[in-house]
């Protein structure tokens, strides 16, 4: 059900953006036929819970980017949508070049396509292999207020890798990729980026995709999105920093990380 009475809610439609094109290598045999943002954690598919949360909270417009074995993610998706009776409109962007590109440059795509929507859409950002409680992103849509962005970030525990972002007052201050921290850097006072940010819509936007752009002429095309995240970090950009605060989330890049998500979302559809 829609909280119509979410700031959120009260403010313009939001364009979703989903990155689901890689091959999801990690996963090993969990990917060798699937798709990784299919891969089902207890009973649902990644994809499907993130399409439930989106519907649910009345996200009009959503991108999908698509490349490794993406003909069952445009049936699963077809499928979907068909069973829920959903009203929100669903495109693909298909990135022929999944195999050796990065995220940085399948967001391009994405941005590139939705260049039209720029002043009409807050913008959220969601990596493919994430899953998380709906209450989480309500929290992260009604701190879109005063910055140019917001984003979800965990508190650091030594059991986490991967990117991690300190903050100051509230902002982020840096967006850390592993590839790029000093050695011995202290993680003790860092948050782990949980792969979902919401842009503002306009000024904001724009920045994020000069941003992109940026990183690929510098970087490659098969840079992390978390460079340009960094670049726009220290260009002044604010970002604020929302707090899990201890509400179930995780993202999926090994069969270890499976087995722990499965223990965080257990399998709620009754058996047959």
């Amino acid at each position: 059900m829609i909280n119509e009475n979410s700031p959120a809610m009260a403010r313009h439609p939001y364009h979703a953006i989903i990155l689901a094109a890689g091959l999801g290598s990690r996963l090993k045999e969990n990917t060798r036929e699937t798709p990784k943002c299919l891969v089902k954690v207890s009973d649902q598919a990644i994809l499907e819970r993130m399409l439930a949360h989106l519907d649910a909270l009345g996200i009009q417009r959503l991108t999908l980017v698509v490349g490794y074995l993406q003909a069952d993610i445009r049936a699963f998706v077809s499928q979907w949508m068909a069973t829920n009776s959903s009203p929100m409109q669903i495109d693909f962007v298909h990135n022929p070049d999944y195999a050796s590109t990065g995220s940085v440059y399948s967001l391009k795509l994405a941005l590139d396509a939705a260049e039209s929507h720029r002043e009409a859409h807050d913008l959220l950002l969601i990596e493919g292999d994430v899953v998380l409680e709906r209450e989480l992103l309500t929290r992260l849509l009604d701190n879109l207020n005063q910055c140019d962005a917001a984003t979800l970030l965990a508190p650091y525990r030594p059991t986490l890798s991967g990117t991690f972002a300190t903050v100051a007052d509230g902002v982020v201050t840096a967006w850390l990729h592993e590839s790029v921290r000093a050695r011995g850097f202290e993680l003790a006072d860092t948050f782990k980026t949980v792969n979902l940010t919401c842009v503002a819509r306009g000024a904001a936007c724009s920045d994020l995709q000069s941003a992109v752009t940026r990183t690929i002429e510098t970087a490659g095309r098969s840079a992390p999105l978390e460079y340009a995240m960094q670049d726009l970090v220290g260009s002044g950009f604010r970002i604020r920093a929302v707090d899990t605060l201890e509400q179930a989330w995780f993202e999926v890049d090994t069969p270890q990380d499976l087995a722990i998500a499965h223990g965080l979302f257990p399998a709620v559809r009754a058996a047959a």
